[in-house]
């Protein structure tokens, strides 16, 4: 027993480091979700983001956590993580770039697919975006994109506890069938246009 006093004051300073960098983790993870959801609302007004400080925090969140695996895995984490791969995604999409590498990101990969899941809901919104402005070309790119996104992701037929992707994968399907609709109708509706328009050069 005379040793309890030791070990008590051991686990005692190593459980108050971790809740000093769980706190610094939740504050850098916050920071970066809210540097995402601007980047892409920029993207989506046409202005090109600065995506080198959501990278900046990022690689902060995993040295603060990389001592402490349980920390680095855990949800608040995983979802800055996911917001990140979205964004960058995205904008990679938007922008003809390369997609963006996990490793290079230095996300988890589940985090990587998860974002692939979020970026479709994006890419339909990049699609309305198109069909208002009447330009139905690059909403039909935009459908192929999240087509192909959607793709990829039933190739990770995996149980939840191993990526929990089920629920995305609904989401985006029925996305992708309200897009196709939509495009549909606009298609025939620019079709109707075209033919009236000979029509009355012809009168």
């Amino acid at each position: 027993m005379k040793n309890l006093k030791n070990i008590t004051h051991k686990i005692m300073c190593r459980l108050e480091e971790k809740d000093k960098v769980r706190e610094k983790a939740l504050r850098l993870s916050r920071n970066i979700i809210r540097e995402c959801a601007e980047s892409i609302q920029n993207l989506h007004k046409n202005r090109k983001p600065d995506l080198s400080d959501i990278k900046n925090e990022t690689k902060k969140l995993i040295k603060t956590v990389k001592n402490h695996p349980d920390l680095y895995y855990s949800g608040f984490v995983e979802n800055a993580f996911q917001e990140v791969c979205e964004a960058f995604l995205v904008s990679s999409v938007i922008e003809n770039k390369n997609l963006p590498d996990p490793d290079k990101l230095g996300v988890t990969y589940t985090s990587y697919l998860l974002g692939m899941g979020d970026a479709i809901g994006e890419f339909r919104r990049c699609a309305l975006n198109s069909l208002i402005s009447g330009d139905i070309k690059k909403a039909k790119y935009y459908l192929d994109v999240m087509e192909t996104f959607y793709s990829v992701l039933m190739q990770f037929d995996f149980p939840s506890a191993i990526v929990s992707i089920r629920k995305k994968r609904d989401v985006a399907r029925s996305l992708i069938e309200k897009t196709r609709g939509e495009l549909a109708v606009a298609t025939r509706e620019k079709k109707l246009e075209e033919k009236m328009s000979k029509l009355e050069k012809r009168m």
